[in-house]
């Protein structure tokens, strides 16, 4: 948004879901005041339901999602004179309404990979035999239940981060499909060549928002568990004392972690921006959070933790992720020692940034920041193709 600004050929608006995710996601609103953004920000009016058992309460937040954020985004639209609709996800009820909006008023609509996506349609038989119901859910209306894989959602257009993951969100579409542009990462700049601030007694954790993204209420205690139990270790290791700071989700609402409020040597972050955060720690953990890559880019290591991780579909997205790993406190006891050598933090440290680039297309004459603003500007105005430079599939 910011690059987009710059060029001032575009006007962005921003629409706040925050009434619909009232009370698991963190305030929009709030998030890009912290970011110094000036931007035009308008509110849907569609609620999300919390009464009934768990299939009641999906076909209400649909029903919800259909009739009213569908009539909210309409107007926005219209109001707006849009001629682009840009999303981060397209698997919600909320989001897909959005969607269906944009269609209903020829505006095209570019979902911008956020995060990473779990490799869950593999290329054996399981993985096609996966896809082939997926999509046949879909194509028998599904979509209006729930269960839409990332990237399935309708979008006319996705910006992947890399060819590994554009090879994989294109082997989801069903004819025609969206098309699938390559223009990196945003915000992630491997270049730098910056190594850790060594042993400076302070780490940061990234969570996951398994509570506000997932719904998945079990992984978010687990998480609070490994968060305590990393603590104690700590703890151990370090008598004398160390500060775990702990990065809350973007759209995670900070009473989710009352349990970590007032814990000696843990402090929470809601809005503070991770290279301020990053700068000041010695390394970083996570789980499947891809805070991580900020943390590598900008010169420290971030060690990716299996301990909480158990469903089977968070299990194949840890799995299939660059990064240093461990699976339990013994292995993290081993990593320690290894990251208190300075030699060996740096060769950990350079190897995660080669697993990085497999993953993501960095190119030295153009930033991604830059190359996703000229997709958004070639698919805004008509242009038949991106940008020079910017592969599509």
């Amino acid at each position: 948004m910011r690059a987009m600004i710059g060029q001032g050929r575009f006007q962005p608006v921003v629409v706040s879901l925050d009434s619909f995710y009232r009370g698991i996601h963190g305030n929009v609103t709030s998030a890009i005041a912290a970011r110094h953004l000036d931007l035009p920000m308008e509110q849907i009016t569609a609620t999300r339901a919390d009464d009934g058992s768990r299939l009641i309460r999906t076909f209400k937040r649909a029903w919800a999602a259909r009739r009213d954020g569908l009539q909210d985004f309409k107007r926005i639209l219209v109001r707006n004179q849009a001629t682009l609709l840009v999303l981060g996800n397209d698997t919600g009820h909320i989001e897909r309404a959005a969607i269906a909006a944009a269609r209903s008023l020829d505006i095209p609509t570019l979902l911008v990979q956020d995060g990473f996506v779990s490799d869950q349609f593999s290329s054996d038989w399981r993985g096609r035999l996966n896809l082939l119901s997926a999509k046949a859910w879909l194509a028998l209306g599904g979509s209006h239940v729930g269960r839409v894989p990332y990237g399935m959602g309708g979008c006319d257009h996705i910006a992947a981060h890399g060819e590994k993951w554009a090879n994989m969100l294109s082997d989801r579409q069903s004819a025609p499909g969206a098309t699938v542009h390559v223009t990196g990462h945003p915000s992630l700049d491997i270049s730098l060549s910056g190594s850790g601030a060594l042993d400076t007694r302070e780490v940061a954790y990234f969570c996951t928002n398994f509570l506000s993204g997932m719904g998945d209420a079990q992984a978010h205690d687990r998480q609070i568990a490994e968060i305590l139990q990393l603590r104690e270790v700590l703890n151990r290791r370090y008598p004398d004392g160390t500060v775990l700071h702990i990065k809350l989700h973007p759209a995670d609402d900070a009473t989710a972690y009352k349990k970590l409020q007032d814990v000696p040597g843990l402090q929470l972050h809601a809005d503070i921006e991770l290279d301020t955060l990053v700068e000041h720690c010695w390394f970083c953990v996570t789980n499947i959070s891809s805070a991580a890559l900020e943390s590598v880019a900008r010169g420290r290591v971030c060690l990716m933790s299996g301990i909480s991780v158990r469903s089977n579909y968070d299990r194949r997205l840890f799995a299939a992720l660059p990064g240093t790993k461990f699976a339990t406190w013994e292995e993290f006891d081993t990593l320690l020692d290894t990251l208190s050598e300075p030699d060996k933090y740096h060769e950990m440290l350079d190897t995660e940034r080669q697993e990085i680039r497999v993953y993501f297309d960095f190119r030295p004459d153009a930033t991604a920041s830059a190359r996703l603003a000229a997709l958004i500007e070639a698919i805004a105005t008509g242009a038949s193709s991106p940008a020079p430079g910017m592969p599509s599939q």
